[in-house]
C-alpha cells in the first residue's frame, strides 16, 4: 500500500516490513517458547486496565483487571474485592501497572492481594524517545520481556 503511495520508497518500504515482521516472529516465538513452561493455571495477568486481551487471545493468558477496557471506567469496591479475592485463591503473582493510567488502585490491589506490582507495561502510547518503548516494536519487546520474566518465574 505505501508502496503505490510512494513508489520511490517502494524497495525501503518492503525492507523495513521484512525486518519488523522478523523481529515480531522472533518475540512471538521467544514467548510461546516460555509459555510452554506455564501451566495453563498460572498464565494470568493482572493490569491496571483490561487493555491486553490479544494477549489473552494469542497467548492463552488470563489477563485480568479492576477497571475494564477504558481507562474512564468505573470500578466499584467489590470489583476490588472479587479480584483481590480471586488473587489470593489462585496465587496470581503478575500484577502490573501502566504507562498511561493513574495506578494508586493497581497498587492498592497488590498491596491488598500481597503482590507486588512486577513492573509498567506500555498500552496505547509509547515512551519519549529516551525511554524503553519509544517505537511500536521497542514497545512490543518491552512488554514481552516483562511478561516473559514475570511468567518465567512462576512455577
Amino acid at each position: 500500500m505505501l508502496g503505490r503511495l510512494s513508489p520511490e520508497n517502494r524497495e525501503a518500504f518492503s525492507i523495513h516490513a521484512s525486518e519488523l515482521t522478523g523481529a515480531l516472529t522472533k518475540l512471538d516465538q521467544r514467548m510461546r517458547a516460555v509459555l510452554e513452561t506455564v501451566p495453563v493455571q498460572n498464565r494470568v495477568v493482572v493490569s491496571a486496565h483490561s487493555g491486553f486481551h490479544y494477549l489473552a487471545e494469542e497467548y492463552d493468558i488470563q489477563v485480568l483487571s479492576p477497571v475494564g477496557v477504558s481507562t474512564g471506567s468505573g470500578v466499584s469496591a467489590g470489583d476490588v474485592a472479587e479480584l483481590v479475592r480471586f488473587m489470593k485463591e489462585n496465587q496470581v503473582r503478575a500484577v502490573f501497572a501502566e504507562n498511561i493510567t493513574d495506578n494508586r488502585l493497581i497498587a492498592q490491589v497488590a498491596r491488598e492481594a500481597g503482590v507486588p506490582v512486577f513492573g509498567e507495561l506500555y498500552s496505547d502510547a509509547l515512551s519519549s524517545a529516551e525511554g524503553p518503548a519509544s517505537t511500536y516494536i521497542e514497545m512490543m519487546t518491552y512488554n514481552y520481556e516483562l511478561l516473559i520474566n514475570a511468567m518465567g518465574n512462576i512455577e
